[in-house]
């Protein structure tokens, strides 16, 4: 791995744990209103095309292939499906690591 690469792929741990402990501190505060929801308001296009509006103003767009009655137009849902599951995970390692005190370098 190069000097860019690595770069592109580190983790701020500092800013992330402060997140963390924000967040932990206001669901020890208030447990009821410490819930985190995501909405998106989404539209069919035409035919498979898709988008979805979600908060902070981004539009996420999918499709499937022509070859597959598609416009070609976007990523397939199953694309997207697997990129969001991973995301989930990832975030989830992350925020055990954070918890806990330590950091992935000492968990190789």
């Amino acid at each position: 791995m190069d000097d860019k690469e690595e770069s592109c792929c580190t983790i701020n741990y500092q800013h992330h744990k402060a997140i963390f402990e924000r967040r932990r501190q206001a669901f020890l505060k208030d447990p009821e209103k410490a819930v985190t929801t995501h909405q998106a308001k989404i539209r069919l296009i035409r035919d498979h095309y898709k988008e979805a509006q979600v908060p902070g103003g981004y539009t996420i767009a999918c499709d499937e292939p022509v070859e597959r009655g598609g416009l070609g137009k976007g990523p397939a849902t199953t694309i997207l499906g697997c990129f969001g599951r991973a995301l989930t995970v990832e975030s989830i390692d992350a925020v055990c690591v954070i918890s806990r005190g330590s950091d992935r370098q000492s968990r190789a």
